[in-house]
């Protein structure tokens, strides 16, 4: 499992189309939407993109 943490900035902007709408179905995404509504994928994307800058500065002090 990728940890989303590296994903690009494209990937960030279609997120919903991913969660919620199956764009990835093919490569074996499943779909949430019965589970998830678009404020809940923003609040995880937005978690995700908090957990990516922490995961960064770790990085930065371990490497000045």
């Amino acid at each position: 499992i990728p940890n989303l943490a590296y994903s690009d900035e494209a990937t960030f902007r279609i997120m919903k189309d991913i969660v919620l709408d199956g764009v990835f179905l093919q490569k074996g995404m499943p779909v949430f939407s019965d589970r998830l509504s678009g404020e809940d994928v923003e609040l995880i994307k937005s978690y995700i993109i908090h957990s990516a800058q922490i995961l960064r500065l770790s990085a930065s002090n371990r490497n000045p």
